[in-house]
């Protein structure tokens, strides 16, 4: 369901990462296919999982994130990267995005 309890269908999952923080938790990163966006999801502590778009809901308009995605634990948290495409800028645009990340608060 989206955010306003409708049934929503968003094509996820062939660009993914999964990756173990220095504590221990899981992060899921991947690209929503329906929207674009680059997304980060973890679980929660009583059951369920966190869920946060790092990448694709900027406004303006900054592109589509979330292809070939890689990513790694850091001392301080993650690193995230991606590939971004904007077709709608003049010269299209097209390269890497690093997203550096905070460890998750338990």
């Amino acid at each position: 369901m989206d955010e306003a309890g409708d049934v929503a269908i968003h094509r996820v999952g062939a660009d993914s990462r999964l990756i173990l923080d220095r504590d221990g938790v899981l992060h899921v990163f991947y690209q929503d296919a329906t929207t674009l966006d680059l997304l980060e999801a973890h679980p929660l502590p009583g059951g369920g999982f966190s869920r946060q778009t790092l990448a694709g809901d900027e406004r303006p308009y900054a592109g589509a994130f979330g292809f070939y995605i890689d990513a790694a634990t850091t001392d301080t948290g993650y690193a995230v990267v991606c590939h971004r495409i904007d077709r709608q800028a003049d010269p299209e645009a097209a390269g890497l995005h690093l997203i550096l990340r905070p460890p998750v608060e338990r």
